[in-house]
């Protein structure tokens, strides 16, 4: 008997024929790494099995096989309910196709062959989402350097500077700030660290504690508390120029990597209060937007997050080569596909014969090479010339 996906099945095969239908036809045309793979399912003759279960097996056991390709056994055996319920149940997704062939008897057991087709980019798209693509375990860890300043009273506060005592209306307003960001942050699966609660400021070097610190100090202070990403920025408020008893609120944001300090979202805002006295309608105009501004920022974070880009390093990739546009735009895509460790390959400059490319990448210059060097290009010579500590010279022919 050879088992197939049937309109008459139940709920699961239902699921899967209709994921299977629409997912090769739309997701072929676009996935450009399918695998089509067969996995052995043993059944015993004396419990029997179903359909379902010979088709549920062989899902748990391709994802498995694959997901372990792409994050490591021992990270798999960590986050195995994550992968079950997460991963796995959603396994339409990257399951372009399944059938299993007539099944042989071996001993006390029925043996399926089942035939599958994967898509490994749809499949790395889940695990993104889950964040099980990065190296660290856990949501990743988001900490606030976001100073204060209120210029109608000649007061500032920056939690890593200064006690909360010494400003108490704006260590009130760091709190308030930093309890939304962490509501935004942890619906969206990410950790807020609370510094002005917790006196984070005890534990720090007195060389980290400088009021206006530069990118390097923000990096080392992210460093220090272990965090993947950090919220900088200003919150000023200050007289308007017309009436004494309206205030305006200036602020700027932006998240930035710690591993690099490149700039992964970013939010500029200008209000104005109702007029009245300073600390009433300051407050109830922070109340009314505070959650949009952090929520804004938060959902950058989020989409650099899916895209594969967190943590990744910043490199230079030169393509070098007697090339047309279109075989550069094809040994491009090639790349994409083939190199696992790219996550974006952007233009920056094209000159005669050369091509200046700027990736993300998992993975260092030194091992992004080899990973190069490794793979088949269809249609192109290629050969790496030259690795720096932040690049990576490619030598590419036609064939």
């Amino acid at each position: 008997m050879v088992l197939r996906y049937d309109f008459g099945m139940r709920k699961f095969a239902s699921f899967m024929l209709l994921s299977g239908l629409i997912f090769t036809f739309s997701l072929q045309a676009i996935a450009q790494d399918v695998v089509d793979t067969v996995v052995d399912v043993d059944i015993e003759r004396k419990v029997g099995g179903g359909q379902r279960e010979v088709f549920e097996r062989a899902i748990t056991k391709v994802s498995d096989q694959f997901i372990a390709q792409l994050i490591g056994e021992s990270k798999l055996a960590r986050n195995q309910s994550v992968i079950k319920n997460r991963i796995v149940r959603n396994s339409g997704k990257y399951i372009l196709f399944i059938k299993a062939r007539s099944p042989v008897v071996l001993g006390d057991s029925l043996r399926y062959g089942v035939n599958m087709r994967v898509s490994l980019k749809n499949l790395e798209a889940l695990l993104l989402q889950e964040g099980l693509l990065y190296k660290a375990d856990g949501p990743p860890k988001v900490l606030p350097l976001v100073s204060f300043s209120d210029r109608v009273n000649s007061q500032s506060y920056s939690w890593w500077a200064q006690a909360p005592s010494t400003a108490p209306v704006l260590s009130d307003l760091a709190r308030r700030f930093n309890l939304s960001l962490r509501t935004e942050l942890r619906n969206k699966g990410f950790f807020g660290l609370e510094p002005v609660v917790s006196e984070y400021r005890l534990q720090l070097p007195a060389a980290l504690m400088t009021e206006n610190p530069g990118t390097e100090d923000l990096l080392q202070l992210s460093e220090f508390y272990r965090a993947q990403v950090v919220t900088k920025g200003q919150v000023i408020i200050s007289s308007d120029r017309v009436r004494s008893d309206v205030f305006k609120i200036d602020v700027r944001l932006s998240a930035l990597h710690a591993s690099n300090g490149r700039v992964i979202g970013e939010v500029i805002r200008s209000y104005s209060t109702e007029p009245g006295p300073f600390q009433q309608v300051v407050k109830a105009k922070v109340d009314e937007v505070l959650d949009k501004l952090v929520g804004d920022l938060s959902i950058q974070i989020l989409e650099a997050w899916k895209s594969g880009t967190f943590g990744a390093a910043l490199l230079n990739v030169a393509v070098n080569g007697d090339l047309s546009y279109q075989q550069i735009s094809q040994f491009k895509r090639l790349l994409l596909e083939q190199v696992k460790d790219l996550k974006t390959l952007k233009e920056r400059r094209f000159e005669p014969g050369r091509v200046l490319f700027e990736t993300d990448s998992s993975s260092g210059a030194v091992e992004l090479a080899d990973s190069i060097r490794g793979k088949n290009f269809p249609r192109f010579q290629v050969s790496v010339t030259n690795v720096e500590s932040d690049s990576v010279e490619l030598k590419v022919t036609p064939r």
